[in-house]
Order: structure tokens, then sequence, then C-alpha cells
């Protein structure tokens, strides 16, 4: 990956909030920097990998019971309810 440098001057109490969270999140200034712009102006790239992570963090889900499986459950489910006859 490469990087082009950009010269920034913030105030000094914004470069003490800055090196604040970095040391808070265990990142350099610099990799906070890059995920603050990355949130603050997505890419045209962003939405499909932000609809990515959404997909991978949705719960895992059991496989769907088979044709058979489901007749019998109706079927449990039926007797149970229905009066015999």
């Amino acid at each position: 990956m490469s990087m082009e440098r950009l010269q920034v001057l913030l105030r000094p109490a914004q470069a003490a909030r800055l090196r604040e969270a970095a040391r808070r999140h265990g990142v350099p200034v610099t990799e906070l920097i890059r995920q603050a712009i990355d949130q603050a102006i997505p890419s045209q790239r962003a939405p499909r990998a932000s609809g990515l992570a959404r997909f991978n963090a949705l719960p895992v889900v059991a496989a769907a019971p088979t044709p058979d499986e489901l007749e019998a459950q109706w079927d449990e489910r039926a007797d149970k309810l229905l009066p015999p006859g």
C-alpha cells in the first residue's frame, strides 16, 4: 500500500485530544487520523465494504430443516392442537 505524506496544522488542544485517543485505542496517531478520514469521507468503495461488514456480522443460523423434517414438525404440532378424530 502506498502512502502520501501530508502536513496538517492542529491547535494544541486538538493535537492533545488526538494523542490521547490514539493512546486509548492503542494505535499510532497516523492510523487514528486515517480511520477518522475514512469515517468522515467515505470512498466510493466504502458502501460495499460496509455492506460486507454488516453481512459478516449477521448471526450464524443453523441449516433449514428438510421438507420431511418440516412435515414431521407440523404433524407433531397438529396432533397436540387438534382434537382427535
